[in-house]
């Protein structure tokens, strides 16, 4: 190893540096990671279930994450970092901006770039993020200054089935031996090989994206109109609307209309509007709303027939309106979390 690559020792506080969660609602897997900037929308009336792996050392982080629903995502990687994504073979597609998202591919998209991807089913993905400074000085040691900084704030798809396996397979290696993490953490050397082994595989992983950008497919007619379809969604939530008008104003048929959604959503364009309100709903209550009625706030959003709609919210969340106004005045979200002890990828 370049000793003069090496990077600086620091104390590793175990409980601080590994977690590992079961979450069991959106808001909850949103907040999961140190890492990731992002919020999380279920997009069906069924409860969620989720999983969030994260191990940090200093400046690095490894993120393991599941989600076993249909949902809709929007973020990016906490300010000032950069973020490389795996997603693993599962049963859903991923769509970004309508773009398909290949599974066994990895992925950093061009710094401030906020992603916005559909999940049609369960997914699952693997993450590195990294400050952007330390990696830009990782590497202008590491190649005596020869690759352009400029090409840590561009794209990048590499899709090379060793370097893909590699990446997939140091975050498991690393994941799976944090179970004697205890007896490790005042253990120097543990702690700088996995550091200098997590960014020896992102400056391979850069060296081969200087001659791999990333170049999504474009979006498909299917995506332009789902996106043009919420947009309208989005703006007339408190009102009737029928799919007849949303068709109207997107220019489509019924027909059109439900396959693109059930293509890039998962879902009918009805249960999607469905979803949209209940979120409505749901972040007035847990923003402490609740100066309002529960059911001024729900037919401020459309929905009136009040039983129903609590019916709708508890499939969705697994609690009742009131509950979440209660959970609203808590000062912390810890309790929507179930920790677990250090743990192998099964």
């Amino acid at each position: 190893m370049n000793t003069q690559a090496k990077l600086e020792s620091f104390e590793l506080d175990f409980e601080r540096s590994y977690r590992s969660i079961d979450t069991w609602n959106c808001e909850a897997h949103s907040r999961g990671t140190t890492s990731w900037s992002h919020a999380y929308k279920q997009v069906k009336r069924e409860p969620f279930a989720g999983h969030i792996t994260e191990l940090e050392f200093g400046s690095l982080q490894i993120v393991l994450e599941r989600v076993c629903n249909p949902i809709e995502y929007q973020g990016a990687p906490a300010e000032g970092k950069v973020g490389f994504v795996v997603i693993l073979p599962s049963e859903g597609a991923a769509y970004c901006h309508g773009r398909p998202l290949d599974a066994n591919m990895i992925l950093k998209f061009p710094i401030n770039y906020l992603h916005r991807t559909f999940c049609t089913g369960p997914i699952e993905a693997v993450a590195i993020t990294v400050d952007l400074d330390s990696l830009a000085n990782y590497v202008n040691r590491m190649t005596n200054g020869e690759i352009d900084q400029g090409c840590l704030h561009r794209g990048l798809r590499i899709s090379d089935p060793e370097i893909v396996q590699n990446f997939t397979e140091t975050i498991f290696d690393i994941i799976e031996h944090t179970s004697d993490a205890h007896a490790r953490s005042e253990d120097t050397m543990w702690r700088d090989h996995n550091i200098e082994r997590i960014h020896r595989l992102l400056l391979q992983v850069i060296k081969a994206g200087l001659s791999a950008p990333l170049n999504l497919p474009a979006p498909s007619t299917r995506a332009y109109i789902v996106d043009k379809a919420i947009t309208f969604m989005e703006a007339h939530l408190s009102e009737k609307l029928p799919m007849s008008r949303i068709c109207q104003a997107v220019r489509v048929s019924p027909r059109t209309l439900r396959y693109s959604f059930e293509q890039i959503v998962g879902v009918s364009p009805m249960q999607y509007m469905l979803s949209l309100r209940l979120h409505a709903v749901r972040r007035v209550l847990l923003n402490g709303g609740a100066e309002k009625s529960i059911n001024r706030v729900a037919e401020s959003f459309g929905f009136e027939h009040l039983s129903r709609f609590a019916q709708y919210y508890r499939e969705s969340f697994g609690e009742l309106p009131s509950e979440t106004t209660a959970a609203s005045g808590r000062s912390s979200i810890d309790s929507l979390f179930v920790t677990n002890s250090p743990s192998s990828r099964a």
